[in-house]
Order: C-alpha cells, then sequence, then structure tokens
C-alpha cells in the first residue's frame, strides 16, 4: 500500500502523534487510505499526522534525527483512532527523490 508522506518539523524525542484534528472532508488526500488500517479517510472522521522519521535517503536529516536535534520528519495520515496504535517500523518506505 502506498500512503501520500507529508512533510513535517520533529524532534526525535517528542510525541509521535504531530497533530490530531485534520479535517479532510475537502482536502485533496480525502480517500487515501490511513497508514494503520488502510481503511479510506474519507472526511467523516478526525486524521491524525503520525511522525515516521527521516527519510531513508537523506543522510543530514538522519544526523539531526540521532543527534535528537529537530530535522524535517516524514509524517503519515492516520484516523484519530488509529494514531496511537501506529508502528512506523510495520511501514516499508522507498527511498523518494526529493526536489
Amino acid at each position: 500500500m502506498t500512503y501520500p508522506v507529508i512533510p513535517i518539523r520533529w524532534q526525535r524525542d517528542a510525541p509521535r502523534v504531530v497533530r490530531d484534528d485534520l479535517d479532510l472532508s475537502e482536502h485533496p488526500l480525502a480517500g487515501t487510505p490511513c497508514a494503520h488500517c488502510d481503511g479510506p479517510l474519507d472526511g467523516q472522521d478526525p486524521v491524525a499526522i503520525v511522525a515516521v522519521g527521516p527519510a531513508p535517503d537523506d543522510p543530514a536529516e538522519i544526523e539531526r534525527h540521532d543527534e535528537g536535534r529537530w530535522y524535517s520528519a516524514d509524517g503519515v495520515l492516520c484516523h484519530d483512532v488509529c494514531a496511537p496504535a501506529f508502528d512506523p517500523a510495520t511501514l516499508t518506505r522507498a527511498p523518494v527523490t526529493r526536489r
């Protein structure tokens, strides 16, 4: 399954649930799958952004992460009720070419 990646500012020891009150009812990402349950984010339920960690192909951000500094992390969308149970280790991520 493919999930949209949301760029966020995050710090390694900060809570993984970055935001938990998004309304996607009229957003272009409405209908994309939840990164935890794969159910559609249809705008009926609140949506959360969950930090996954640094992009696997970005050594500078990986270094900042390892040092405990703030950095640009990848985040994914989950249903608000799914977000606490989401485990980033279960997500398969391929390197992404950034512009």
